[in-house]
């Protein structure tokens, strides 16, 4: 633990560690079994067992990506839930380890990039993604948003055409984290609040990890410019195309006018806020875990105004802290 505090530990072993702590945690989900609306998603739909059904479902209704990949694991494993499952820890695996390579961007500590994707590892939450085949949609979205994320950041290091190919492979990332569920529309706000909170790191502290000079050049060349500004309008237009692709579908029309006459959008952002301490709790209430966490829709103004204000509070701190070092450092 002291090597890792002190930065002596190499990312290939940071890395290794984060996937053993991930399987460590998760690692007896294969050995589950179907859920609640598996049965009606999965194992009574026959889009995943019969190519014709697959091929109608794939253009006439949501998440084609979702049913591809559930047809791909039925010829894989048959209808077991043991191998959907593995897909589904394997999925959260390849998001955690996006995550950590996004902290390592960000923190000026391995300790702390290695902390913060072991927090979103072990999130208890997580188990209504990992633990429950049908949540595979949110798992699948998250590990594509995260690595378009990742392939954004990563072209901010290069230059020419190599920037190019980086950045045309976040916005094919976008697309795919789309046809796996529709929130994903969502990532030209996740890409430019990624840019509003980048800094330069490395005027915070000498011992940092972003010292080295060729750091320093880097961090330089990091800072947004009209390229970045080019992309995040690429991602507008992007998510614009999508949005009105999938409008031409009926399904998403209906799922569309469902959901707003279900719950107005204010409605929905409340009840989200009021979600926020609720789930948070489940790192103290073990007992409390499940792949389909009850939590009613409805809540009071008191319950409201709680959630949001821990997460005014969350960001608060986070603005604070933000040209500070890290606290694990």
């Amino acid at each position: 633990m002291r090597r890792i505090r002190e930065g002596m530990v190499s990312p290939r072993l940071a890395a290794t560690l984060l996937v053993a702590l991930t399987l460590a945690a998760w690692g007896a989900v294969p050995w589950g079994t179907f859920h609640f609306d598996d049965y009606h998603n999965l194992v009574l739909d026959r889009s995943a067992r019969e190519s014709a059904a697959l091929r109608e479902r794939m253009v006439e209704r949501i998440r084609p990506l979702l049913r591809l990949s559930y047809a791909f694991d039925y010829r894989l494993w048959g209808m077991t839930p043991k191998g959907f499952l593995a897909t589904n820890l394997a999925l959260h695996v390849v998001t955690v380890t996006g995550v950590w390579l996004l902290a390592r961007r960000r923190l000026a500590s391995e300790f702390g990039a290695l902390i913060a994707a072991g927090v979103f590892a072990l999130q208890p939450a997580n188990a209504e993604v990992v633990a429950y085949v049908s949540g595979r949609s949110t798992g699948l979205m998250a590990a594509l948003l995260v690595w378009g994320l990742v392939c954004h950041e990563t072209a901010h290091a290069r230059h020419g055409s190599i920037r190019s190919a980086w950045r045309a492979a976040s916005l094919g990332l976008c697309v795919a984290a789309c046809l796996a569920k529709e929130v994903a529309l969502i990532f030209p706000a996740l890409l430019a609040l990624w840019e509003w909170t980048r800094h330069d790191a490395c005027g915070r502290r000498e011992d940092s990890l972003c010292f080295r000079e060729q750091d320093r050049v880097r961090a330089t060349a990091n800072r947004p410019g009209p390229e970045t500004r080019q992309t995040l309008l690429a991602a507008i237009f992007v998510a614009c195309v999508v949005l009105a692709a999938l409008f031409t579908i009926p399904r998403y029309r209906e799922l569309a006018a469902f959901s707003l006459g279900l719950r107005s959008p204010l409605a929905s952002l409340a009840t989200n806020a009021r979600a926020v301490p609720v789930m948070l709790s489940l790192w103290t209430r073990p007992w409390a875990l499940s792949v389909d966490h009850t939590f009613g829709a409805s809540g009071t103004p008191a319950e409201i105004a709680t959630g949001a204000a821990l997460i005014a509070a969350l960001v608060a701190a986070a603005i604070a802290v933000r040209r500070r070092a890290p606290i694990a450092t």
